[in-house]
């Protein structure tokens, strides 16, 4: 009955009418400048024939370099930021968030929730131009097939990416809670996070982000998920942000709805 009780929060989360527009707009706009990019690498770099397990040496190159472009990332970050601050911040703002914490849900399950359905729709923004635009692109380069989307190194560039959301939506929720106004939030949490791209500093994401350039592209045989997953990936990618959603989990429970 509980997990029946949240699956119906879920749903109402993910069908949040100016979210789903948000979610819409994201992946129209984040299709645009991934394509822009993949042509602009594909130029540049090209394709090769031969086939590396998972993605073509140079094909592997013009993928990562599209899709950890700084244009694609500062977008999809905006976007982001705003997918949060609606699901953290808007409710409160508009008065129904006190409603919903007066019905049989904990503070913790809400939270969890409204955590579960930004991520999912951070992923859509991003994974679904990502993919769609990949098989569309590449699909008449020699030999081409769907170990192309599902090799090791394809797996690889996903959990980079998903990280990478992961540290985006984790700091941003933090501030959505810490602050007691959204467009405070919106205000602090875009500048913060794409503070890395503007000033070319070594700070994440955009660190984990561009060192995965080569370990994706090195044509070897004996390439493996273990040697690719560095601790710097670990670190910013998992660990720095579960300690942020921890610490927002924190203040949820510990302070009024507000």
């Amino acid at each position: 009955m509980r997990m029946g009780r949240l699956a119906n929060l879920f749903f109402w989360e993910i069908n949040d009418p100016l979210r789903v527009l948000v979610t819409a707009v994201g992946t129209f706009v984040i299709g645009l400048i991934f394509q822009h990019s993949l042509l602009v690498s594909l130029g540049q770099v090209g394709t090769v024939s031969q086939m590396a397990e998972g993605l073509h040496s140079m094909t592997g190159l013009v993928l990562v370099r599209a899709a950890t472009s700084s244009n694609l990332w500062v977008v999809a970050t905006f976007f982001v930021v705003v997918l949060t601050a609606l699901a953290f911040r808007a409710g409160i703002e508009r008065g129904y968030e006190a409603v919903v914490f007066s019905l049989p849900y904990s503070r913790a399950g809400v939270f969890c929730v409204k955590l579960v359905a930004t991520l999912l729709m951070s992923v859509v923004i991003l994974l679904v131009p990502v993919v769609l635009l990949t098989a569309v692109n590449l699909a008449d380069v020699p030999r081409f097939d769907l170990s192309v989307l599902l090799g090791d190194r394809f797996l690889g560039l996903t959990i980079v990416l998903l990280a990478g959301l992961f540290y985006v939506v984790s700091i941003a929720t933090l501030l959505a809670t810490a602050l007691r106004s959204m467009l405070m939030a919106l205000v602090l949490a875009f500048p913060v996070l794409i503070l890395p791209y503007l000033l070319g500093v070594n700070l994440p994401p955009r660190n984990f982000l561009f060192d995965v350039w080569g370990t994706l592209t090195i044509l070897t045989a004996d390439f493996s998920l273990s040697r690719f997953i560095t601790e710097k990936i670990l670190l910013y990618g998992f660990i720095v942000p579960g300690a942020a959603v921890a610490a927002s989990l924190l203040m949820i429970l510990g302070r009024d709805v507000r």
